[in-house]
Order: structure tokens, then C-alpha cells, then sequence
């Protein structure tokens, strides 16, 4: 713009002009202009290359720890199962059916655990991507939840764990895919139970105050974690500081998993004092 008039200057500078030159135009003072823009312009060009490299680093960085970390979990299963059947080939484990029923038992677990960590990390890789199918359909969260609190019951007695479970008189519906709402349920309630040595576990199903979201709550006694690494819970293959076995996984996809459902996760925790994990959903159509 060319106009020096002030109180438009400052209209059209607000409105959104970059920069102005007041009549009566200097050739000079033209030039210098341009030279100021043109370096203006190669800085911040730089600017965005250097940005731009910092970014490719990083990227790379985190493509080697990616695959440092998978190729150490795929690792492991298949270094067991190799020395089973090493094992199985050179007769050490006898010729008596009872022996092989053991020998079959192991590789198919250590099958499972394989099959368990590619089908993870192929679901990270199709969120990620955004190319993850999801079904939604109607369904009832608390009926899921009850279910999968009935399937790790056992897991909990054998630690001299209690699961407790608010009792609901109805249903809590939610518009969501129901195998992967039982994944994230089945990770939180499974970490629940892995972390905790002695106490209890106790799990809730309900409408928040305006009903418009269904809050689900998994608390429990155990070893926790300090407030200032709980940023770090959910970044893909974190472990913390414990020396359980697992991929790091878990709740990165769980997050991935609740917000595909425009949802969001929270976690309060201490050391020592156990988590405090509240899973937030869009409540669906609900009936009594």
C-alpha cells in the first residue's frame, strides 16, 4: 500500500498489509525495501529448512528406537520357541504324551504372544495411518466392561487381588466398535492387575452429570508412577521404570483407540499409590 494517511495506515495494517511505502515514492528507499524483504524471505526459508532437517532427524530417530524395540520383541518369542524345538529334535523332553502335551503348550503360547505383538503393531500402524476400519453400532459399554472383568477375575484371585465393579441397574449405551473398546479394556484392566502386588481393583461404568459422556473409571493399589513421567504413559514402546514384561504398546494404542472415538483418556498416579485411569466417551442412545 502507498497511502500514508494514519488512520487508514493503522485500518490496513490491522486488516492484515505486511508493511507500507509512503508517497512520494523514493527510488532509493524502494530498493532498500525490497532488499530488506528479500532477506526477510531467505531467512525465514532457512528457518523452515533448518526446521524442516530437526524434523527428518527426529523422525529417523524415532524409526531406529522403533525398530531397535520390534526387533527385540519379535525377537524373544521366536529365540523360545527356537529353543523348544531344539530341544523337542535332540530328545531332551522324553517320549511320554505328557511331555509333549508340555512341549505343544509352550510354543503355542509363545506362538500367542508373537501373534499378539504383530497384530498390535499392526493396528498402531493402520491408526497412525488413518486407515484403521471401525464399526460403530449401539452398544452396551457396561455389559462389555462386566464381561472383560469376568475374564481376568481369575488372573486377580491367583494374586490375592479383588476386583470390585459398581453395580448398574441398566445399561450404559455408547456408539462404538466393540472389539476395539474391549481392547482398550482389556489393556487397562490387565495393567491394573499386573502392577498391583496386594489390594484391589475397582472398575466403574456411568453417565457423566450432563449425560452427555459415559465415564469409565479403572483404579487401583499399586506401584504407580511419579506425576512428572505420567507425559511419558503414553508414548509407543514406554515401559516405565518396572521390570514386567510387555511391548509398551498397550496404552498408546488404547489412546489411539479412544480418541478414533472422539474420546479422550486421563491418568492420575503416584508412586506407590496406585493409577487413577478415566476413560471419557460420547454417550450414545440410552434406554431403561
Amino acid at each position: 500500500m502507498t497511502d500514508c494517511d494514519t488512520p487508514n495506515l493503522v485500518y490496513q495494517l490491522d486488516c492484515g498489509a505486511d508493511d507500507f511505502i509512503c508517497k512520494p515514492i523514493k527510488r532509493k528507499y524502494l530498493l532498500a525495501k525490497i532488499r530488506a524483504l528479500l532477506r526477510l524471505k531467505s531467512a525465514i526459508a532457512q528457518a523452515c529448512a533448518a526446521s524442516a532437517i530437526a524434523q527428518q532427524v527426529q523422525i529417523a530417530l524415532q524409526q531406529e528406537d522403533f525398530v531397535r524395540q520390534l526387533t527385540h520383541d519379535l525377537r524373544n518369542p521366536l529365540l523360545a520357541a527356537h529353543e523348544v524345538l531344539n530341544c523337542l529334535a535332540q530328545g531332551n523332553y522324553g517320549r511320554s504324551l505328557d511331555d509333549f502335551e508340555s512341549v505343544i503348550a509352550r510354543l503355542i503360547r509363545n506362538n500367542q504372544n508373537l501373534l499378539d505383538l504383530v497384530n498390535t503393531l499392526l493396528a498402531v500402524y493402520e491408526y497412525e495411518a488413518a486407515k484403521k476400519p471401525l464399526s460403530f453400532l449401539r452398544l452396551d459399554l457396561a455389559q462389555l466392561i462386566a464381561e472383560v472383568i469376568e475374564e481376568f477375575k481369575p488372573l486377580a484371585v491367583a494374586k490375592g487381588l479383588t476386583i470390585d465393579s459398581q453395580q448398574r441397574l441398566s445399561p450404559v449405551w455408547v456408539m462404538g466398535d466393540r472389539l476395539e473398546l474391549r481392547r482398550v479394556f482389556v489393556n487397562l484392566i490387565s495393567n491394573a492387575i499386573k502392577f498391583t502386588d496386594s489390594g484391589s481393583i475397582y472398575v466403574s461404568c456411568c453417565l457423566s452429570d450432563s449425560s452427555q459422556f459415559v465415564e469409565v473409571l479403572v483404579q487401583d493399589t499399586g506401584i504407580g508412577i511419579d506425576p512428572e513421567c505420567l507425559s511419558d504413559l503414553f508414548q509407543p514402546f514406554h515401559r516405565g521404570n518396572h521390570n514386567c514384561l510387555g511391548t509398551g504398546l498397550g496404552l498408546y494404542l488404547s489412546k489411539q483407540i479412544v480418541e478414533a472415538h472422539q474420546g479422550y483418556i486421563e491418568v492420575k498416579s503416584e508412586l506407590g499409590k496406585g493409577y487413577f485411569i478415566k476413560v471419557v466417551l460420547p454417550s450414545g442412545v440410552s434406554s431403561h
